[in-house]
């Protein structure tokens, strides 16, 4: 069965500053440059909130982790991470990393006007019988995995924020490997299933400790 990888950004612009200026749409399509010139498995993309004009989501779409490591091994990653972070408030308002069934993955219209996303923070023993309520009514989503620690670049950048980037980077991740993964399950809705997204919000939220939505 083949599998996605996905990572979600929701973020915000720093403090006084705005994600519509001229120069940080242009460090934005750098980024998306930048990504165009990998291997070609994997794509990006930047959307609006719906209900907040100053929040983005960011998403991150691949197949192949040789795809995604191609662009840490040359040294990409951490300068496209170097222009988001001087544009964003550090941390984001949430990172999401998913494992998403390839057939799964194709059913949801990334590209569709309105995109509906909610975090599912399971309670601890109900992850099966949430399982089996999200595969009854056919919910769109997927759980929460552990991104591993990403491979350093072939040849290691001399700009000190960017070694930053990288070592803090190998930290957080050796760290979250050493704690249990969390029982959080994302799913997404458009704006022609929002019925549905609504239904499931609430007949799923007694399996839950919470959950936080975000429409973009």
């Amino acid at each position: 069965m083949t599998q996605n990888f996905l990572e979600l950004f929701i973020i915000d612009p720093k403090q006084g500053n705005t994600f519509h200026s001229p120069t940080t749409k242009q460090d934005f399509q750098w980024i998306l440059n930048q990504c165009a010139s990998g291997r070609g498995g994997i794509s990006f993309s930047f959307r609006q909130s719906t209900t907040n004009p100053n929040r983005l989501l960011f998403v991150s779409c691949w197949a192949l982790k040789a795809d995604h490591d191609d662009l840490d091994l040359r040294g990409v990653t951490s300068k496209m991470l170097q222009r988001l972070m001087s544009r964003i408030t550090v941390p984001p308002i949430a990172v999401y990393y998913l494992l998403m069934d390839d057939k799964k993955r194709r059913e949801v219209e990334f590209d569709a006007q309105i995109l509906g996303i909610t975090a599912w923070h399971v309670r601890e023993g109900y992850r099966g019988e949430f399982g089996r309520e999200v595969e009854r009514r056919g919910i769109r989503g997927a759980w929460y995995v552990e991104k591993r620690v990403p491979p350093r670049p072939q040849l290691m950048p001399t700009d000190e924020m960017e070694v930053k980037i990288i070592e803090e980077g190998e930290e957080k991740a050796e760290a979250r490997l050493e704690m249990p993964t969390p029982n959080i399950w994302v799913s997404f809705w458009t704006d022609d299933k929002e019925n549905e997204a609504e239904e499931f919000r609430g007949g799923g939220k007694e399996l839950c400790r919470r959950d936080g939505g975000w429409e973009v």
